[in-house]
């Protein structure tokens, strides 16, 4: 068997230039399930990439910061935020996961990624400074080598997060985020996710709705619905998500257009 190396950059620059040799680590959580089938690794702890801080109306989170940290130390967090970053796992996990390594992984079972899909975060690239949606991110377009190292979430006007699972403490077999955003000209602009099911959460809704209330809430809700009309597997049959998810999507639309 390979030995592992171990990479420790200390400026991000060096950082960047060993990037196509060696795959990012912050905690190690995503990597050692499968440390048997990596040989050189890139510790990310030198480089400062775990700050937290509220600017301009948003939640600026460093990569490598940890969800306990985000727990802790942001400010502003939404409780609808605070609740998907404990479901994320218990004390210790989640002082080991970090927010870069989880938006990595685009875990569809992951609550807070349905939750900051909703909040329409924005992702931070180096090198290049570029800056794409977290809906847009997909690891198989990429052409280059890049790091993630800032998180940017919009604080929300509103937020709700509702889900079902086999335990309270599981992973969702379906949940739901819905945010309402600030939009131009006075509009507010309304999300919704789901979750649960698939390769990674996925965006049922994102605009300004032309119509509102109970109408809305119907017409978003058999949306989320057929989103998951084949959405069946081992955990749980289509028929069940289908409907769990119309159920889910109107409970939290109800709550952010309260």
């Amino acid at each position: 068997m390979s030995e592992l190396e171990i990479l420790r950059p200390r400026t991000l620059e060096e950082a960047l230039a060993l990037l196509p040799e060696a795959e990012p680590l912050a905690g190690g959580t995503a990597v050692t399930p499968r440390r048997h089938q990596v040989r050189r690794l890139l510790d990310l702890r030198h480089l400062g990439l775990d700050g937290i801080e509220a600017r301009e109306g948003a939640l600026v989170l460093g990569a490598t910061a940890t969800l306990q940290a985000v727990l802790e130390q942001a400010t502003g967090l939404p409780p609808a935020m605070r609740r998907a970053l404990e479901l994320e796992g218990g004390w210790n996990l989640r002082n080991m996961a970090t927010l870069g390594g989880l938006i990595m992984t685009r875990d569809a079972r992951s609550p807070l990624l349905a939750v900051l899909l909703a909040m329409d975060t924005r992702l931070h690239w180096e090198p290049g400074g570029q800056v794409t949606a977290l809906e847009a991110y997909d690891p198989n377009a990429q052409s280059e080598p890049r790091l993630l190292t800032t998180v940017e979430v919009p604080l929300v006007r509103a937020l709700a997060y509702h889900s079902v699972s086999r335990t309270p403490a599981d992973f969702p077999l379906v949940c739901a985020a819905a945010a309402r955003l600030e939009g131009g000209e006075g509009e507010d602009l309304l999300r919704l996710a789901l979750g649960g099911w698939g390769a990674r959460p996925r965006l049922v809704f994102a605009g300004e709705p032309a119509q509102g209330g109970a109408s809305l809430i119907d017409e978003l809700a058999a949306q989320a619905g057929e989103a998951y009309r084949s959405a069946g597997d081992a955990y749980a049959s289509a028929e069940y998500r289908r409907a769990m998810a119309a159920v889910l999507a109107r409970r939290a639309l109800a709550e952010v257009l309260e």
